[in-house]
C-alpha cells in the first residue's frame, strides 16, 4: 500500500464525506461515493490498527471497532437495491469515515478515557 499524505492534508477525504453527506446522492454518483468512502475507510483502518494501542489498555476497544468497520464494507445493500437503500449505506460510510478518521488522528493514550 503506498504511503499516504498526512492526514490534515487529505482535502479528497473530505470532500467525499461532505459531498455524501450534505445531500442525499444518486445514480452513478452514489456508486462512486461509495467506492471512494470503502477505499478511504480501508486505508484509514490500517492506520488505526498501526497503532499501539495496547500500551494503554485500547486495543480490545479500537479492536471492536475496526471488526465494526470490517462488518460495515463487508454488508453493502445486495444486487438491485433500492436507490434508497443505496443512499443510506453510503451516509453510513460516510459517518463511519468520519468516525474513524478521528480516530486516526488521535494517538494511543489521549482521551483514554472516552477511548477505553
Amino acid at each position: 500500500m503506498p504511503s499516504l499524505p498526512p492526514l490534515a492534508r487529505r482535502p479528497t477525504l473530505n470532500a467525499v464525506i461532505r459531498r455524501t453527506l450534505d445531500r442525499t446522492p444518486s445514480g452513478d454518483d452514489l456508486d462512486r461515493l461509495v467506492a471512494a468512502l470503502g477505499w478511504h475507510l480501508v486505508r484509514l483502518m490500517a492506520e488505526v490498527a498501526a497503532k499501539d494501542w495496547e500500551e494503554h489498555g485500547q486495543d480490545k476497544i479500537v479492536g471492536v471497532i475496526l471488526d465494526g468497520v470490517r462488518a460495515k464494507l463487508d454488508s453493502p445493500p445486495g444486487p438491485g437495491a433500492e436507490v434508497a437503500a443505496r443512499a443510506v449505506y453510503a451516509q453510513e460510510l460516510a459517518r463511519t469515515c468520519q468516525a474513524l478518521l478521528g480516530l486516526a488522528l488521535a494517538e494511543p493514550g489521549d482521551g483514554a478515557g472516552v477511548i477505553a
